[in-house]
């Protein structure tokens, strides 16, 4: 893809578990059947999205470390490439641990922990924070749910699990408020009951949620390689309801908020039944549906899309959309960055306890994609408002002499803004929101 020199300034004023030391790493429990070269073309698709190590939310200017630390066990498990893992991690270091964490929220905190585990740093030292004691910190000793991280659903809940059992600092009360969550048919709730009650005493079947029923397998499969007992049980049931739910195209979908089937969704199972074992047709079938619906040479149509081979659509709607119109519909992409993110797992088939180095992590090298060859190199004319803007406010930036549906993106001073394709006459007209956090003066368009 051709990086277009869109050039232009614009100036800015003011305005019942025991736990017990693991004694060796437990590898999985079937041979695996991970998609190597799959997984690494969707990281090698994901890398070229990052800016200075993170990626952008919805919002212009605004930095989700959320999706960045997604993309983190993405670019981690897959094993590929090194750069962008590496770029993310530094950014976590140097600014973003501290952004991510600074309001106290222990889920985010357990979130963090697992990124440093993942990134094999020292997770009482990353970023400035000792995030082991963080998450530790945030299980609750009473109330009505002990041991519930504090605030947290069955995700935070799960990743606060999976981080101190990779520390080595499983703790007990936290893994019985998880096992609560799970009722007697196998699946796991994704909120805790406000008045302490487990699963079964609710008895709600609305409250069946995959998503949370893999995260939790995950939590425990982990748990026990930290050396937890009595938890073969609620693995062995949990394991048998969500092969259960897999649809006869092989792929799971969300909660009863969310019943379409999605890459999520099933790359989540997938890399969670392929850690737990005895699922090897299930956990095949499942990636194989989540490559039917990611960006290859095969099914792009036309040059926009071929430059954006690897990306996985979030459902087969989207991915239809996109390989009809020749490109990531407009206001997409954030969708098909967090859909990427999370099926990669599924793909690469490393799971949690593999990230945080409670089992070994091996992925067969190969040689990532060759990216698409460079369209020629034109001068863009590119036009942005010559009067002081204030800072948060909207600018409208055109550009013209692009190719027909070419992809671009708009930087404010280096910081990405807006994403999209041109017209069919190649050119850009687009609306885009000065970031904030900018200081006063002249700052260029690209």
């Amino acid at each position: 893809m051709r990086l277009p020199a869109l050039v232009a300034s614009v100036a800015l004023v003011a305005s019942a578990v025991a736990v017990t030391p693991a004694t060796a790493a437990v590898t999985p429990a079937a041979a695996s059947t991970a998609d190597v070269a799959a997984a690494r073309a969707a990281t090698t698709w994901l890398a070229r999205d990052l800016v200075d190590g993170h990626l952008d939310g919805p919002m212009a200017g605004f930095v989700d470390w959320g999706v960045t630390i997604d993309a983190l066990f993405a670019l981690e498990a897959a094993g590929a490439p090194a750069s962008a893992a590496t770029a993310v991690a530094n950014a976590l270091t140097t600014g973003g641990v501290a952004d991510y964490t600074q309001y106290g929220v222990a889920q985010y905190d357990a979130k963090a922990l697992v990124a440093a585990l993942a990134a094999g740093k020292d997770p009482r030292t990353f970023g400035g924070k000792d995030l082991v004691a963080a998450t530790a910190a945030g299980v609750t000793a009473g109330g009505a749910n002990p041991g519930q991280l504090q605030g947290a659903g069955m995700f935070g809940h799960a990743l606060a699990v999976i981080g101190l059992a990779g520390a080595r600092r499983s703790d007990a009360a936290a893994i019985t408020a998880m096992l609560r969550q799970q009722c007697a048919a196998g699946w796991f709730r994704f909120s805790f009951a406000r008045d302490g009650r487990s699963c079964d005493e609710t008895a709600n079947a609305d409250e069946q949620h995959p998503d949370a029923t893999a995260m939790a397998l995950s939590a425990m499969l982990a748990a026990r390689r930290a050396g937890a007992t009595g938890l073969d049980g609620a693995i062995a049931r949990a394991r048998s309801w969500l092969m259960d739910q897999q649809r006869p195209d092989g792929s799971w979908t969300g909660d009863r908020y969310t019943p379409a089937e999605n890459t999520n969704s099933t790359g989540l199972v997938v890399q969670a039944l392929a850690d737990a074992g005895g699922a090897a047709d299930a956990v095949a079938r499942g990636a194989a549906w989540i490559r039917s619906v990611q960006v290859s040479a095969a099914t792009a149509s036309g040059a926009v899309l071929t430059a954006e081979v690897g990306a996985i659509g979030y459902a087969k709607e989207p991915f239809d959309d996109a390989v009809a119109a020749g490109n990531l519909l407009d206001g997409q992409r954030d969708q098909w960055r967090r859909a990427t993110a999370q099926a990669v797992l599924g793909l690469a088939q490393v799971s949690f306890s593999q990230l945080v180095g409670l089992a070994p992590r091996e992925p067969a090298p190969v040689d990532p994609p060759t990216p698409p060859a460079p369209l020629p190199a034109v001068t863009l004319a590119v036009v942005a408002p010559k009067a002081p803007v204030l800072r948060g406010r909207t600018i409208t930036v055109t550009a013209s002499r692009l190719a027909a549906r070419e992809a671009y993106a708009i930087t404010v001073a280096g910081r990405r803004v807006r994403t999209g394709n041109a017209d069919a006459r190649g050119t850009v007209r687009a609306s885009v929101v000065v970031p904030a956090a900018l200081a006063e003066g002249r700052r260029t368009v690209a």
